[in-house]
């Protein structure tokens, strides 16, 4: 939506609204190699506490001023949380709100979408607890992780349960403490996969989205693991993780939550559980939910 209304481009420097960010190696870090996860910040160098996420002036402030894991642009690293605080900071300086604020403007008063940036107290009575098996470990995905993956999911260590926390919904991270119905982000996807507007108010054209959905970069990724596909912002279908239509989009949560548009079709589809699976991909509800319905649409 911001790039939509000239408020910043793709193609432009981070630096360019972000001086402090243009150090130690990542004044050619672009907007979309930043949102395609290719910046080598998917976390901290030095030793991090779960407090560290809850200001997210700092935290914006320390990644900053940090030297890379990598050359930016060599390669993705899923910046599990740190993309939030990345993106929300870079927003502000370029358009004047956060992530949050954003949100809550635009999505939620503007469009009626049932969609937060953490949990205001007013709306914590509606909110699941998170529920965890046992055997939901990061570890047992990443059983020898290298300083890459320990600094994106282990620095600080990241338990199923912190999102419970209500100093964890207080705060603002975009990119761990979205709160939404599966209705509303359908709604939001479906909207993306077809002309770009809801009820008549454009989210963005549709020359945008398809800036937004271009492939950036593809490959095995530095902290997953797994072959992953990254546009500005969004997971691209890989694997058929989206549906049979290989221009999907959309995001994955840990755990089994999902959503994604599909541009053939204009379907959103989303799944928000609050009882966690324990795989890192390919949650068999969700993938089960998928298969269900393009087994109807093909009909």
């Amino acid at each position: 939506m911001a790039v939509d209304r000239g408020a910043l481009a793709y193609e432009d420097k981070v630096a360019k609204y972000w001086p402090e960010f243009g150090v130690a190696g990542k004044d050619s870090v672009t907007v979309a190699m930043l949102l395609s996860h290719q910046a080598g910040l998917c976390g901290f160098k030095d030793p991090a506490a779960l407090e560290d996420f809850f200001d997210i002036d700092t935290a914006a402030a320390k990644l900053a001023a940090a030297e890379p894991f990598w050359t930016p642009g060599t390669q993705s690293g899923y910046h599990a949380v740190t993309m939030g605080v990345l993106a929300s900071k870079l927003l502000q300086l370029a358009e004047g709100r956060t992530v949050a604020q954003f949100v809550d403007d635009e999505l939620r008063k503007g469009m009626g979408l049932d969609i937060f940036i953490g949990a205001p107290e007013s709306e914590r009575s509606r909110v699941s607890n998170i529920l965890a098996s046992p055997d939901v470990e990061l570890d047992d995905h990443l059983p020898t992780p290298n300083a890459v993956q320990i600094a994106a999911l282990a620095n600080p260590p990241l338990e199923p349960d912190i999102a419970n926390l209500s100093e964890w919904r207080a705060a603002e991270i975009p990119s761990g403490n979205g709160h939404a119905t599966a209705q509303s982000l359908a709604k939001l996807y479906s909207a993306l996969a077809s002309d770009g507007a809801i009820e008549g108010r454009s989210i963005a054209s549709r020359e945008t989205i398809k800036q937004a959905i271009k492939p950036q970069i593809e490959g095995l990724d530095a902290v997953l693991s797994i072959p992953t596909s990254w546009g500005c912002g969004f997971m691209l279908n890989s694997d058929g993780l989206y549906g049979t239509s290989p221009g999907a989009f959309g995001h994955s949560g840990w755990g089994g939550s999902f959503a994604f548009g599909d541009p053939e079709t204009g379907l959103g589809i989303a799944y928000t559980m609050n009882h966690m699976g324990a795989e890192l991909a390919g949650d068999p509800r969700s993938v089960a939910l998928v298969e269900a319905v393009y087994s109807v649409e093909a009909r």
